[in-house]
């Protein structure tokens, strides 16, 4: 009965340890959690093989736990390939969310150019055929304008696109 008890308290101890937001008001693990560590009193050898099962299960159970919703998952970057050619971006308009990881792809068709976010502090210059990726900051929604800043020719003024961020 003793070692029942205190095996389930370093059960309980470890599992609370390894998956702290299991219910961090009275730092208990939640229900589903006491249902794995709970331990028979009818005997000692029954009740610590029980509790070995429950510290066993204790490794897997909570590094899946932990994995699962203590730490949210890093989100992969969106990747989104733009064409630069002479006097044109293709898509000339792009839309991602606030905290989107975000990811262009520039690819240089002909000419030299720039891909360039002036309200974001982004200019990225391209040789022709060069490829080029650039991480887009998105935590300030709103409409910014993307262009070349590179003198291309008699369409440089029109070579400009739209970056919209979205709450």
């Amino acid at each position: 009965m003793k070692h029942t008890f205190s095996l389930s308290l370093i059960g309980a101890a470890l599992l609370a340890a390894c998956n702290p937001v299991s219910n961090v008001k009275n730092n208990l693990p939640d229900e589903s959690s006491k249902s794995s560590l709970a331990v028979s009193s009818r005997g000692s050898s029954s009740a610590t093989s029980q509790a070995r099962s429950a510290m066993n299960g204790v490794s897997s159970s909570a590094a899946a736990s932990v994995a699962n919703s203590s730490f949210p998952m890093q989100a992969q970057a969106r990747t989104i390939s733009v064409s630069v050619d002479n006097w044109s971006f293709s898509p000339a308009t792009m839309t991602v969310r606030k905290g989107e990881k975000l990811t262009v792809k520039l690819t240089d068709i002909a000419g030299t150019h720039s891909f360039a976010v002036p309200g974001l502090g982004i200019n990225q210059a391209l040789a022709p055929g060069q490829v080029a990726s650039v991480s887009i900051p998105t935590d300030k929604p709103g409409t910014y304008e993307f262009r070349c800043m590179i003198p291309c020719g008699e369409g440089h003024k029109e070579m400009k696109g739209t970056l919209v961020i979205t709450e």
